[in-house]
């Protein structure tokens, strides 16, 4: 089966003012993603589209598809092009208005995608002061976004617990230690970079 395809038909099928089945496209997104390895070059292609396009953060019915299209944009960063660019889609100021679970799973792909092209510039040599700086603001950006208060229909206003600070360390501690040849301490790294 050709899934390059059949990705780029779910998201067309995506844009459609009038769409309403967010929740079967996030099962096929997510199933794809898992089970076929090639396919995971168009569907990072194919969030990224869907990431930068802010008029489908105005359909309730997506909001799952935008959780999916997070979670592949952060999971699999290294078939992107451009992983700045996504992490901008993922800060966008209207992102605030998705529901609190859908922040949080845009804010851990944000650490996904930082901590690759931290890891990225290191690995070769090319971090610089304003690279630092660049992914200071952007995870600080990231904290604002998940600190913003939610209202869940009468439920009340509440924080999502991944927005304390010692969660977050933890969250960026973890995708730090995924990546095997890692020359830098992390701890250096939280003190002198990453002060909330």
């Amino acid at each position: 089966m050709d899934f390059d395809w059949y990705v780029s038909l779910l998201a067309e099928m995506v844009r459609n003012p009038h769409f309403m089945k967010g929740e079967e496209v996030e099962r096929q997104l997510v199933d794809i993603a898992l089970r076929v390895k090639e396919a995971r070059p168009e569907l990072v292609r194919v969030a990224r589209d869907l990431l930068i396009d802010p008029a489908l953060l105005e359909n309730p019915f997506l909001h799952r598809v935008h959780s999916a299209v997070a979670w592949i944009s952060g999971e699999f960063i290294k078939f992107s092009r451009n992983p700045m660019e996504i992490v901008e889609a993922l800060l966008q100021p209207r992102t605030s208005f998705l529901p609190s679970l859908v922040r949080a799973v845009y804010v851990q792909a944000v650490f996904k995608v930082v901590s690759f092209c931290f890891i990225s510039f290191m690995n070769v040599g090319i971090i610089s002061d304003s690279k630092v700086i660049l992914i200071r603001i952007l995870m600080l950006q990231a904290r604002m976004i998940l600190m913003k208060p939610v209202n869940h229909g009468g439920e009340g206003i509440f924080f999502h617990p991944i927005s304390k600070p010692s969660n977050i360390y933890n969250l960026i501690l973890k995708e730090f230690h995924q990546y095997q040849n890692v020359k830098f301490s992390v701890q250096y790294f939280h003190i002198h970079y990453i002060k909330f």
